[in-house]
């Protein structure tokens, strides 16, 4: 009877293993350890004297929350000063190989002259005042080497008048990400953004997996060859 029981407990210990394996994503943790982290795109500047200083740092918030994973993404361009941008990310599986990135605007953001990266501002942020950007959804697949992606159709809008619709394609790797963004006019004529090369950004410092690798190539994100641009 002893031994029946021992039998029993096995079969259904087995059971609750194999379907807490079956639960857990791999692609999404994988993803999940690559994001935060603070990121520079100073070698794509020393490679090319045509594109701004520019850094990133992006910080997972809400753990607590089950909708999805929560990113805090705050981006500069020359040192901080210029131009400052702060948005956030919900992160979830919608289908076997496709995950949506959500954006999210913060009801405020600091000024342009805050401390960058502003770690504060994560802390002050209310979930009941923030606004999905509808139409600026991100579709991420896993290659193995990098989650790419891009916003599908020409629904993604910006406050600014002369911005008819926005899109954006993404490369994000354990060592650094690419994004490229631009806006067009109604007549399809690109009125911001990079013209011919993405931003590329890599890894400076990272809470889980350390620094940038010694191999990783000059201009960040291997496969994509450095273009100058405009």
């Amino acid at each position: 009877m002893i031994i029946r029981n021992i039998l029993v407990l096995f079969i259904l210990l087995v059971f609750v293993v194999n379907a807490v394996a079956q639960d857990k994503d791999e692609d999404l943790e994988i993803l999940f350890s690559w994001l935060p982290g603070m990121y520079s795109n100073a070698s794509q500047v020393r490679h090319d004297t045509t594109t701004a200083p520019s850094d990133l740092y992006i910080r997972r918030i809400w753990d607590q929350r089950t909708d999805g994973a929560w990113f805090l993404v705050d981006r500069s361009v020359e040192a901080g000063q210029s131009e400052r941008q702060k948005l956030l990310w919900m992160i979830h599986r919608v289908e076997e190989g496709m995950i949506e990135v959500l954006e999210y605007q913060p009801a405020a953001t600091s000024s342009s002259d805050a401390s960058w990266p502003d770690s504060l501002f994560a802390d002050t942020l209310n979930p009941e005042k923030i606004t999905l950007q509808r139409g600026c959804e991100l579709y991420l697949q896993f290659t193995g080497e990098a989650f790419t992606g891009q916003i599908q159709g020409l629904a993604c809008r910006n406050s600014n008048t002369s911005i008819a619709y926005i899109v954006m394609e993404i490369d994000i790797r354990s060592f650094g990400s690419s994004f490229w963004q631009r806006g067009y006019n109604a007549a399809g004529e690109q009125v911001y953004g990079r013209k011919k090369s993405p931003y590329y950004y890599e890894r400076r410092i990272h809470e889980h997996i350390g620094d940038v690798p010694d191999d990783v190539p000059a201009h960040g994100i291997p496969g994509q060859p450095h273009k100058q641009d405009n």
